[in-house]
């Protein structure tokens, strides 16, 4: 009789083809490629060795680095900007650190969603609570996700955040929420594939941000206070906990009726 594999294996296993999975196809889009004749006349070389050169390229929105074949010649000198520059730099070096980070984070992440969350529900659902207890428990499992996802963003600032045309590391503007795919997959700014993660998953509490910030403006005496919009991340906070929450509520609702179901059905 074949062994079952445990569920925790499986668990594990699919958190860290997952984590893999993502940075590798995120990984290739840090580094914008740059035929000789457009590295030369558009970037700022910051190393070179016998694999390629490596550079970036300002813009309106920040800079993107590039990369190009080591038998390149240097690029022209141009102007520098000493701050971005350095900046960029150290956006280079720290691409391989990022990366290790970012896969062990989604790893962290998936084995919450294949193995915690699951067990979390099962066990608040079985404890006798009172109403409000109870209902708390139930928004637990979809809150944590949130809180887990959302806290490199919303703590230290990781990967921006937002649909906005971010152009990449260094791209300290904010030009509204515009979304475009492309800008979307490609560009990572300070991260490596976070910000492409993160960004769907602040857009439903940002958008409830939006709309209580705009009812809140319309309701006189109070309004003025919030005239200038929203500067702290709190609001943020509570909205992604309660929708999230919310959302895992309702999955976990519809998942112990299918369960009850099937017990009926084999009675």
């Amino acid at each position: 009789m074949k062994r079952a594999i445990p569920r925790i294996a499986i668990g594990l296993a699919a958190s860290a083809i997952l984590a893999t999975a993502i940075q590798c196809i995120f990984l290739p889009k840090k580094l914008t490629p740059l035929d000789a004749d457009q590295y030369g006349r558009y970037a700022i070389e910051l190393e070179a060795d016998p694999n390629g050169r490596y550079g970036y390229v300002p813009g309106m929105h920040g800079a993107v680095l590039v990369r190009a074949p080591a038998s390149a010649p240097p690029p022209r000198s141009r102007p520098h900007q000493r701050e971005l520059e350095s900046f960029m730099r150290s956006e280079l070096r720290s691409i391989p650190r990022k990366t290790a980070l970012e896969a062990i984070f989604y790893f962290l992440l998936g084995a919450y969603l294949f193995l915690g969350a699951p067990r979390l529900a099962a066990a608040t659902r079985n404890r006798r609570m009172d109403r409000f207890a109870g209902i708390a428990a139930t928004f637990l499992p979809g809150a944590l996700f949130f809180v887990i996802a959302a806290s490199p963003l919303l703590i230290g600032d990781y990967g921006y955040g937002g649909f906005t045309n971010l152009a990449g590391p260094g791209a300290f503007s904010y030009s509204g929420p515009h979304f475009h795919l492309q800008s979307w997959l490609g560009n990572s700014s300070n991260s490596i594939s976070y910000r492409a993660f993160v960004s769907p998953v602040v857009l439903p509490p940002g958008v409830l941000v939006r709309l209580a910030n705009r009812v809140l403006r319309s309701v006189p005496l109070i309004g003025d206070a919030f005239s200038g919009g929203v500067e702290s991340v709190w609001p943020y906070w509570v909205a992604g906990t309660i929708f999230y929450g919310g959302i895992g509520a309702v999955l976990s609702a519809v998942g112990r009726r299918l369960r009850r179901r099937d017990v009926l059905r084999s009675i």
